[in-house]
């Protein structure tokens, strides 16, 4: 909030944020917008839209993220916490900090605020991403397996 003032902060998903509210100060509140239950298919895309970035602060080893997965749909920009696949999957499409440090988080998420070019960068990677990731690109890859391994029997 200090390096960028208008900053508006979306928090969106279900789970227990009960023990958070304690650190959130009054005079930051009015920056913080939270939806804090599951969010139907009808209103997913129309926060992501609002967002100039995506953030997803793992802090356990996640192997499949289904916001990860809209968010590259939606050529977002991300900041992701170096656990399970996510440094793989996200290696040119965001910015890659350790787990459960806030610090590399918040100047990380600041970095990619304040840089339009290195945000429109890591977007157009997102979306490249996702065409890789794309059901059809899959199902080529798995055709590809199969014929590979017809040929190979043949011999």
């Amino acid at each position: 909030s200090k390096e960028i003032p208008n900053v508006k902060i979306i928090i969106a998903g279900e789970g227990d944020l009960s023990s958070y509210y304690r650190y959130v100060e009054d005079k930051y509140k009015s920056k913080l917008e939270i939806h804090n239950e599951f969010i139907p298919n009808e209103r997913v895309a129309e926060l992501f839209m609002r967002s100039s970035l995506v953030v997803l602060p793992y802090t356990d080893h996640t192997t499949a993220s289904g916001v990860l997965t809209i968010a590259l749909s939606f050529g977002k920009p991300m900041v992701v916490t170096e656990v399970g696949e996510l440094p793989t999957l996200c290696s040119n499409c965001a910015l890659i900090v350790p787990p459960k440090n806030v610090e590399a988080l918040a100047k990380a998420i600041i970095k990619l605020l304040k840089d339009e070019e290195l945000r429109k960068e890591l977007g157009r990677n997102s979306l490249k991403k996702a065409e890789e990731l794309s059901w059809d690109n899959i199902a080529k890859m798995h055709m590809k397996v199969y014929e590979e391994v017809i040929a190979e029997r043949k011999q």
